[in-house]
């Protein structure tokens, strides 16, 4: 996500439209694809790292609806911005098109190279390393990034330089929030709740842990939440019956957080970075114009999630 939205915006500034419009769309389907795959989304590794869910399985299971709820989130973008499309330019000036065209030349060749080579290494790992005794996808992750670090020599300093502290301080605030909650029995208090709702029936649960998952993840971020809310999922999965075989629990838990990160700006990283970009670029995304087009996604996306569930499981 990170390196698309600058790319977004001079898109969208060559063609006489609104960055805005590029960028939300993408930061919503980054979220969506991100429930396709066990690296895609933090909620979507952290419940598969605690569960022990090897990248295969993960694969058969969620990119399905991930496929769904992607071509849903097509719909939705052509319905709210095909009038800012159609009044885009038909063609872009020379003089800047030769200007992005010199700025878009690769400049290291050599490091293309090994990074591309790392990459594929690295995601083929992923799939090997269920026959590793369940190897936690992040072991994977960090592997192939100490060996490209080593290989490459980057420049420390420089990229240092480059992190968006004001995003990192964000997180860090929000997982104080969440911890908070955690420490005062709000997360408890939720969890008995949907125990007291659903009663014996893992269907119940498994709608209330997405919709809940979807809510809260849109008001307090889905990383912090999953983590707090993965004793939930436990104690759902351990009491009801047949939901431990099948992991329906957890597979909801990712959905409704992947897709709950959608709602607000504060749902999701890729949201909260991309708000950071457009303001480093000059373009100011308010709360209420992200919920305005990522709430209705949402909701969209959840009822789909709600029905593969109920239909799969």
């Amino acid at each position: 996500m990170h390196p698309l939205v600058p790319l977004s915006i001079q898109i969208a500034v060559a063609i006489g439209l609104n960055p805005l419009v590029l960028v939300i769309p993408e930061v919503l389907a980054s979220n969506i694809g991100g429930a396709a795959t066990l690296i895609g989304d933090p909620p979507s590794t952290i419940v598969g790292s605690h569960v022990g869910i090897s990248f295969g399985e993960y694969l058969v299971n969620m990119a399905p609806v991930a496929m769904i709820c992607m071509i849903a989130l097509l719909a939705i973008s052509w319905l709210i911005y095909r009038k800012d499309f159609a009044d885009t330019k038909r063609s872009v000036s020379p003089a800047l098109a030769e200007q992005m065209a010199s700025e878009s030349k690769i400049i290291n060749q050599t490091t293309l190279y090994k990074a591309s080579l790392i990459t594929l290494i690295t995601f083929i790992g992923f799939f090997l390393a269920e026959f590793f005794d369940q190897m936690p996808p992040g072991v994977v992750a960090l592997c192939g990034a100490a060996v490209l670090i080593v290989w490459v020599r980057p420049n420390m300093h420089d990229m240092l330089h480059e992190v968006d502290w004001t995003t990192l301080l964000f997180f860090i605030g929000l997982f104080v929030v969440v911890g908070a909650m955690e420490a005062t029995g709000a997360i408890d208090w939720l969890a008995t709740r949907i125990i007291l709702i659903a009663g014996d029936s893992i269907d119940k649960a498994a709608l209330l842990t997405t919709w809940v998952a979807g809510i809260t993840s849109g008001i307090v971020a889905n990383i912090p939440f999953t983590v707090a809310a993965l004793p939930v999922a436990d104690y759902l999965s351990a009491n009801i019956p047949g939901a431990l075989e099948n992991r329906l629990i957890y597979w909801a838990l990712i959905l409704g957080a992947d897709l709950g990160g959608n709602a607000t700006y504060l749902g999701s990283a890729p949201n909260i970075v991309a708000v950071g970009l457009l303001a480093q670029a000059g373009y100011r995304l308010t709360f209420m114009r992200f919920a305005r087009d990522g709430v209705p996604v949402t909701f969209v996306t959840l009822i789909i999630a709600s029905i593969y569930l109920l239909l799969r499981y």
